[in-house]
């Protein structure tokens, strides 16, 4: 049984890694766009993936600092 939760622990710990991988390569992209001008869809793409990171908890290693970054992005963008 101990072995059995040690595994879906595990999976479990490699999926968010997975995830906040993800959302690292999607704030690259909202960083590109916002460099390029396109703030609607920065902001797009910000709110997406804020909305997703939500469901995240904040405890897990990087996903504060990237709801941050996002935030941040998100700021910059709507006041321009």
């Amino acid at each position: 049984m101990a072995l059995v939760i040690a595994d879906l622990k595990k999976s479990t710990e490699q999926k968010m890694d997975k995830s906040v991988q993800a959302f690292k390569a999607d704030l690259g992209k909202a960083r590109e766009l916002a460099q390029a001008g396109d703030n609607p869809g920065t902001l797009a793409l910000v709110e997406a993936s804020l909305a997703k990171l939500s469901r995240m908890p904040l405890a897990r290693p990087g996903v504060a600092d990237l709801r941050d970054d996002f935030e941040d992005l998100r700021d910059r963008c709507a006041g321009s």
